[in-house]
């Protein structure tokens, strides 16, 4: 293992096939705009699809698709394929996700009932979408693999988790 001017680990050096895709630094911009991806920092208020349709059109891509609905009064991290790159996106939808969220409680709560709580929405649980969703409104199964608390303010009425 060696370290090079950028800082960067190096296990070994390797040569790539150019048969099989191109260094990064030899992609094109119409290969990054047809093939690549774009991660969106979604504010609240327009739909995800909303905001790939926005991409493709102030990029002039073919098309643009998103890896997840992210409701309209959710913010959030949204990757969204550009072009080729959409081809992806099943893959990418069906992968693990990690969530930092803010939760309020409208009252005081100990340690031991916040930990009770978050027992009852780890593992498998059953999920509603909202009324207004993208997705159909029917029941399903999800799995929650963990909830760890990272702070709590205010009597634990703030409580910042990672899900």
């Amino acid at each position: 293992m060696e370290f090079n001017d950028a800082n960067l680990i190096i296990k070994r050096n390797e040569t790539t096939n150019d048969d099989y895709g191109v260094y990064p630094h030899k992609i094109s911009v119409y290969e990054l705009i047809n093939e690549g991806f774009v991660v969106i920092d979604k504010d609240c208020g327009p739909t995800s699809h909303q905001i790939a349709d926005n991409v493709k059109n102030l990029l002039g891509c073919d098309k643009a698709g998103h890896s997840g609905t992210l409701d309209p009064a959710v913010s959030g991290i949204l990757v969204t394929g550009l072009g080729r790159g959409t081809r992806l996106m099943d893959y990418m939808l069906k992968s693990d996700k990690v969530y930092i969220c803010l939760m309020y409680l409208h009252k005081e709560g100990s340690d031991e009932k916040l930990d009770e709580a978050i027992k009852k929405f780890t593992g498998k649980i059953m999920q509603m979408p909202p009324i207004v969703s993208a997705v159909k409104r029917e029941e399903r199964e999800r799995e929650i693999y963990s909830i760890v608390v990272l702070s709590k303010k205010e009597n634990n009425q703030y409580v910042l988790f990672e899900v």
